[in-house]
């Protein structure tokens, strides 16, 4: 499965879809060095999609604090579970270096990060965007 940018994620904030594509394009990284059975590139591809996760989980909790989102909280913790359970991914492959682990659970992580983003990270933006349409 090779993850792509789609309509179907879009936001409709332009920074957060910016970073939304990256972290995409980020994902492709590693399953092509997956792919390719390139260890040294999958460990980069890894620890640089980690740093990735947690500046673009930041910008968002920013960007709803700064809106006084109601389910910051709850959107927070919900970041918290993704990027522990990306941790674990990482040091599970790093210590048991098999191919077909990273394949399978990577795949079904960025399953569970695009749900997030269509299922949490949409109505948000959208909630923010309504909030800055003045009412007639």
């Amino acid at each position: 499965m090779s993850i792509k940018w789609n309509k179907m994620l879009v936001t409709g904030h332009p920074e957060i879809d910016l970073e939304h594509k990256e972290m995409i394009e980020g994902a492709q990284v590693i399953q092509s060095a997956i792919k390719k059975k390139d260890f040294p590139a999958i460990l980069t591809s890894l620890g640089s999609f980690e740093d990735e996760m947690k500046e673009h989980f930041r910008s968002e909790e920013d960007l709803m604090r700064a809106e006084e989102i109601d389910l910051l909280d709850a959107h927070a913790q919900l970041h918290d579970k993704l990027l522990q359970g990306f941790i674990l991914l990482k040091d599970t492959f790093i210590e048991n270096q098999s191919l077909t682990f990273l394949k399978k659970e990577f795949k079904a992580f960025m399953i569970a990060m695009t749900k997030h983003i269509m299922n949490f990270d949409i109505p948000v933006f959208n909630q923010i965007q309504e909030r800055a349409v003045p009412l007639e």
